[in-house]
């Protein structure tokens, strides 16, 4: 359940939504708790294309 809720977070924060819209969203009282949920979504993808070898 909590996973889902970072989520929902997360691409709500990449949707536009400020940090506080998602603290009363979340029903968190601190802030840090709101950010840490998203922090654990956040994850770098990288936009590298590689070639591989047909087998």
């Amino acid at each position: 359940m909590k996973d889902i809720r970072a989520k929902a977070l997360a691409d709500a924060k990449k949707a536009g939504y400020d940090i506080e819209a998602l603290q009363v969203a979340g029903a968190h009282t601190d802030r840090a708790t709101t950010e840490g949920y998203i922090k654990q979504r956040e994850v770098p993808v990288s936009t590298v294309r590689l070639k591989l070898p047909a087998a």
